[in-house]
């Protein structure tokens, strides 16, 4: 038992000092903006989407941050159903950002994707994220997220890479 219990602090100090000299804190508010590439997934009418999104982040911790988003997302049909034929939509999304070690993080969005006359609906997504920083207030933001608009709208990968800076 005492073994154990000398295991836990030695890991509990590692991840201490670990924390300390982090250099990059997210204690600060920060913006970032960038393209996207959506593809759909599953019977989606579109094929292949396009678009641009800014990002802003407002801490709540060091690992957490709430984070608000807004862009605009251009999808192409599938060339069976309309020939050339295109959608636009502006999703407007709310959430929170957890960084789960130094660079790496998830995060968690709901909001509406407002799009032609019928197609406004809720949306939300999930994803995976990796900041590299540049310096100390720049970076480049990659990330990844799984996102569904509407129930049976649009499921899609969304890919995006943003400059962020605080």
């Amino acid at each position: 038992m005492k073994k154990l219990i000398l295991i836990a602090l030695v890991f509990c100090c590692i991840k201490v000092h670990a924390q300390s000299d982090n250099i990059y804190t997210y204690t600060t508010k920060a913006i970032s903006i960038g393209p996207e590439v959506n593809v759909p997934f599953t019977n989606s009418n579109y094929k292949i989407g396009f678009g641009g999104s800014v990002k802003g982040e407002w801490p709540i911790s060091e690992e957490v941050a709430f984070i608000g988003s807004g862009g605009v997302t251009k999808l192409f049909y599938k060339d069976e159903i309309i020939k050339n034929a295109t959608d636009l939509f502006v999703p407007v999304k709310a959430g929170a950002r957890y960084f789960f070690a130094p660079e790496f993080y998830t995060n968690l969005e709901l909001g509406v994707s407002f799009g032609p006359s019928h197609y406004n609906t809720f949306a939300y997504g999930f994803g995976l994220g990796y900041l590299y920083r540049i310096k100390k207030h720049q970076g480049i933001d990659f990330g990844v997220q799984g996102e569904r608009w509407g129930k049976n709208l649009l499921r899609q990968f969304a890919f995006r890479v943003g400059y962020r800076f605080d």
